[in-house]
């Protein structure tokens, strides 16, 4: 057959429209992901603020594998922030909304 044979080289993609990417899982795979993370450490934070956790989460797989990952979980709905910078745009966001932690954490997320 040779060349493209009109079907402009993206190997049987519906014409205008782009692959997603995904890949179904094959039945009794993980979906792709690698191993979970394992937890190292969950501790109070109070550095950042009174009922505040931190959570270290080692890569398990990848090019990154052994690297720990620190999440912080807010005092009251336990919301994931992934740094420190995070969490004090959280705090700020939390005055202006009484203390309201879904509607700081909408908030926070908008102005990304």
């Amino acid at each position: 057959r040779g060349g493209r044979g009109g079907r402009g080289g993206r190997g049987g993609a519906t014409p205008g429209r782009k692959p997603s990417g995904k890949r179904s899982p094959t039945p009794g795979s993980s979906g792709g992901k690698g191993t979970p993370p394992k937890e190292i450490y969950d501790r109070p934070a109070p550095d950042i603020g009174a009922g505040w956790r931190m959570v270290g989460m080692q890569r398990m797989s990848g090019k990154y594998q052994g690297h720990v990952d620190n999440y912080w979980y807010t005092p009251k709905t336990k919301k994931k922030l992934r740094s420190r910078t995070e969490c004090k745009r959280f705090i700020e966001a939390l005055k202006g909304v009484d203390g309201d932690e879904d509607k700081a954490f909408a908030m926070m997320k908008k102005k990304r």
